[in-house]
């Protein structure tokens, strides 16, 4: 691996390989992944994307190996204390795509300290994969948008402009209806 993307590649791969596992729980076994809580409306979503929950995608053994190597090797990095437990389980969150929201009900910080935690724990996995990086590279890493509406305009709105720009969106979606 040479770049911050290799690594969120592997990241996502890992996660979409971990979402296609059957649910098995060892009795009286705990971990430090965290349980992903759905509200009603996620899972009636989950639903409508897959077949009961499952995907009909079947991985190759490279695939899988991935999927070995980030949960079992990556996340060595973030045993040391409880605070990179949580920077490991944003991370893990954020490639396993869930919302902002979701996030939030397994971290103890809010939503202004959620961007700056997923940064620091990249470059904490970073430094742990030798990975070279530069300050520019963790500034680019992807922020987290509103999710109110899908394709909404991406930015810092406020105020009065809320209207102009919610007036040009209805515009554009009129133009291609």
């Amino acid at each position: 691996m040479k770049s911050i993307e290799e690594v969120k590649l592997m990241l996502e791969l890992a996660a979409e390989v971990d979402k296609s596992q059957p649910r098995v729980k060892a009795q009286d076994a705990k971990a430090i992944w965290p349980e992903i809580l759905l509200t009603d409306t996620e899972k009636k979503a989950l639903k409508l994307m897959t077949r009961d929950g499952r995907t009909d995608v079947f991985y190759s053994d490279e695939q899988i190996k991935v999927w070995e190597t980030v949960t079992t090797e990556w996340i060595r990095a973030f045993q040391d204390s409880e605070r990179r437990r949580q920077q490991w389980i944003v991370i893990w969150l954020k490639a396993y795509g869930c919302r902002v929201k979701t996030i939030l009900r397994h971290v103890d910080f809010q939503k202004t300290k959620l961007y700056e935690e997923y940064k620091l724990g990249m470059a904490h996995l970073l430094s742990f994969l030798q990975v070279g990086y530069t300050k520019r590279d963790l500034e680019n890493l992807e922020y987290y948008k509103p999710e109110l509406i899908p394709h909404y305009p991406a930015g810092k709105v406020t105020g009065t402009a809320i209207i102009n720009v919610l007036e040009q969106w209805l515009a554009e979606i009129k133009k291609k209806v």
